[in-house]
């Protein structure tokens, strides 16, 4: 049963937990907007699980979950130690030095937080998140999660309302974990990128549980090293979705098509979760707007 911290959507096949901005996560990695925790799947089959079962491991993901700024933070390099930058559906985020992005901006301290509103019916929830101006970045950002069927839908309309170009780049991380079944041989990836030689090697030494064929990756047994990643920068698209999830005892799968072509992809993960993660670039004048989609298709 949902919690007053939880927005929940339905369709004759999903239910969709939503946390309201700013309650089951506050962080200064992830957008505070649709921050999708869990999807249900004809009452029966559920996608989502936590970054790691250890509590305080980690930084605070669940579900499918988004960020902007992994590799190119708005406003980072520019900003010294001490001051703000911006982290858009946050707010202005202080710089604490370390390496820029990921698990380094975890426990940055949240200065200015964005305006946040949302409103939802039975089938959608939008959001709109106001970004104050920092060191001349600002930004308003509009995103609607809707659910129609088996399927669901996250749009996004991203405003430079600032006097300085956005450069900067978004993606899902996808903590996905199909009926609460640990990484391993059961799981196939099918990503819309494969490997050239080099990054099949990288990522050989880094975790022998992977295995690639092509543009599927599958486990030769259940993960137990360090987290896994293969990062795309380097792989030639192909065609088909973006990325699509089976655990192949039950044929239960989830998969993700975008508005988009994505530059590059990685696949991350641990033994508890796998996430596959298509990016996109984002360069806006002051003025400008883009929009783009994700679609994910839950199957059983």
């Amino acid at each position: 049963m949902l919690t007053e911290a939880y927005i929940g959507l339905k369709s004759d096949r999903l239910l969709v937990e939503i946390a309201k901005p700013g309650t089951v996560y506050a962080g200064s990695r992830f957008d505070w907007t649709g921050f999708i925790t869990q999807v249900y799947l004809d009452d029966k089959h559920t996608f989502c699980a936590y970054e790691d079962v250890v509590p305080g491991l980690g930084s605070g993901g669940i579900g499918f979950c988004n960020d902007f700024g992994l590799n190119t933070p708005i406003g980072y390099d520019e900003a010294e130690i001490g001051e703000g930058y911006m982290k858009i559906g946050i707010g202005t985020v202080v710089k604490q030095g370390g390496h820029k992005g990921g698990l380094h901006m975890v426990s940055h301290v949240i200065s200015d937080p964005a305006e946040i509103t949302y409103e939802a019916g039975v089938d959608y929830a939008s959001f709109k998140a106001v970004n104050p101006d920092v060191n001349g970045y600002a930004s308003e950002l509009y995103k609607k999660v809707s659910v129609e069927g088996n399927t669901m839908t996250i749009d996004y309309r991203l405003v430079n309302t600032g006097s300085k170009t956005i450069v900067t780049e978004e993606y899902v991380h996808n903590f996905c974990c199909i009926d609460g079944k640990y990484i391993g041989p059961t799981y196939k990836a099918e990503v819309a990128f494969s490997p050239d030689r080099a990054m099949y090697e990288a990522a050989k030494v880094r975790q022998s549980e992977m295995e690639f064929e092509n543009n599927v990756i599958t486990f030769n047994k259940t993960f137990e090293g360090r987290a896994f990643y293969a990062k795309g920068y380097d792989m030639k698209p192909v065609n088909g979705a973006h990325w699509k999830l089976t655990e192949e005892t039950t044929g239960v799968s989830v998969s993700e098509t975008d508005s988009f072509d994505a530059p590059y992809m990685a696949v991350w993960g641990t033994k508890y979760v796998i996430s596959p993660e298509a990016f996109i670039d984002i360069n806006l004048a002051p003025g400008e707007e883009m929009t783009w989609s994700r679609t994910y298709t839950f199957e059983a």
